[in-house]
């Protein structure tokens, strides 16, 4: 019963919005960022927070929201948008398209629309599907370097997947693989951004 509201990776508990309004004021936070888990799980809640955040700071603070495209419907974008939510991001799975279209769904709506995906070394076709797909649907794309993590070491180690070296978390070929797919949205002349963070960026800003 717990949901993440990316203000400094804080965690409260459902009936503390009180809590949540504070650490924003502590912040003099300028816009919120809500991920999880996945928010569209409590969508009720996460609307609460939205319109509460809102109500508080007005309608220039700017709210965006993280989800995978599972537990998308047009119900829960639809209460999510009336509550308030200015941008939502997408993260949707490379290889499996059977979810890709729900992504139309959130094109009903006024809000900005991205997508954030990592730089998988080894999936660069199933990535360049997916920007086909996007075109003419998002706002911008953010590509991530790859990073291994506790929760992810062994599977990406079973894969084959290594360090780029000693210091970094960031695995080898993910950046290039980032640099030739940005290479081939604007060879492509997408309809949308395109941003790369790399490993050491995230860490250094988070």
């Amino acid at each position: 019963n717990e949901w993440n509201a990316n203000l400094n990776d804080h965690k409260f508990e459902r009936k503390q919005i009180d809590i949540m309004i504070k650490e924003a004021e502590l912040c003099n936070a300028k816009g919120a960022g809500i991920t999880g888990g996945d928010p569209l799980l409590v969508a009720e809640r996460t609307a609460r927070a939205i319109r509460e955040l809102k109500k508080r700071f007005g309608a220039s603070f700017h709210i965006h929201l993280y989800t995978t495209l599972r537990n998308v419907n047009a119900e829960k974008l639809s209460l999510l948008y009336e509550a308030g939510l200015d941008e939502i991001r997408f993260h949707p799975v490379i290889w499996d398209s059977s979810n890709w279209e729900r992504i139309n769904l959130a094109k009903r709506f006024g809000w900005v629309i991205g997508v954030e995906i990592p730089a998988i070394p080894n999936c660069e076709e199933e990535t360049k599907k997916l920007i086909d797909f996007l075109d003419g649907k998002i706002s911008f794309l953010n590509l991530n370097e790859l990073e291994i993590s506790d929760n992810n070491s062994s599977k990406l180690s079973g894969m084959g997947y290594i360090t780029k070296n000693r210091l970094s978390y960031a695995i080898k070929g993910s950046e290039e693989t980032a640099l030739r797919l940005m290479k081939y949205c604007r060879d492509r002349n997408c309809g949308f951004d395109v941003h790369y963070c790399t490993s050491k960026l995230k860490d250094a800003i988070q």
